[in-house]
């Protein structure tokens, strides 16, 4: 009785079919993954913040009026160095400048964000788990909401130090200084998505465009903590 084998043929065709098969695959299963990696690391810093406002206010040092915020306007005075660096688990500082960019959610140049404040609200603070943090102070000034805004950076100066990506906006407001919020909170996500601005896609410039991104976190967590197909990830 003869012995039946595959042939060369056949074991190339069989390989290459392989090849393709993982080519298609493992790249969406790496995507998958630095997703759940992003939210679950997001979620979990959201949750330090609001943690360490929290305790803030515990120990009285919260003011609802915000009188140290600065009565100049834009850029005056850094609260979140008061109220919530000392409740985080700092390993160290460094001072922003150019040889940490912050660049658009859309990728089409550097963002807003790595020009404001940076006299008033210059250091970046790193934790021990590796999440750098810091603060642009528009607290007195109205145009920009009142507000407070907190820049995460999930992976250090790794990369690709793009809103959206790895960085994501968190904000407090002079009306509601209890709690750390999103910017478009009140939107839905059809109208997120539908904004030039909030969370948009590679290469997508429409609307004001200063400050795009700063809507990709809520948009995430109106999703109910996922990114999902409809998130430009790239």
């Amino acid at each position: 009785m003869s012995k039946k084998g595959f042939t060369l043929a056949e074991v190339l065709i069989t390989l290459g079919i392989i090849g393709v098969v993982a080519a298609i695959t493992i790249p969406m299963l790496i995507t998958h993954f630095q997703k759940i990696v992003t939210v679950n690391q997001l979620k979990k810093t959201y949750s330090l913040l609001n943690q360490a406002l929290r305790n803030s206010i515990a120990d009285e040092l919260g003011d609802p009026t915000w009188q140290d915020a600065g009565t100049k306007g834009y850029g005056a005075g850094d609260p979140g160095l008061k109220y919530i660096i000392p409740y985080l688990e700092v390993a160290y500082k460094f001072r922003r400048g150019a040889s940490y960019p912050i660049y658009k959610a859309n990728g089409t140049g550097l963002s807003q964000f790595q020009y404001a404040c940076s006299d008033t609200s210059p250091y970046v603070y790193v934790l021990k788990n590796g999440t750098m943090i810091f603060f642009v102070n528009f607290l007195n000034y109205s145009p920009m909401g009142n507000a407070l805004f907190i820049l995460v950076d999930l992976n250090g100066k790794k990369g690709p130090n793009r809103i959206g990506r790895d960085i994501f906006v968190f904000t407090m407001t002079k009306d509601k200084p209890d709690i750390i919020g999103t910017y478009g909170s009140k939107k839905t996500v059809d109208e997120l998505l539908a904004s030039g601005a909030a969370c948009p896609g590679k290469g997508v410039v429409s609307g004001y465009q200063g400050y795009v991104g700063w809507g990709c976190s809520t948009l995430i967590i109106k999703d109910g903590w996922k990114i999902k197909k409809h998130y430009p990830w790239w």
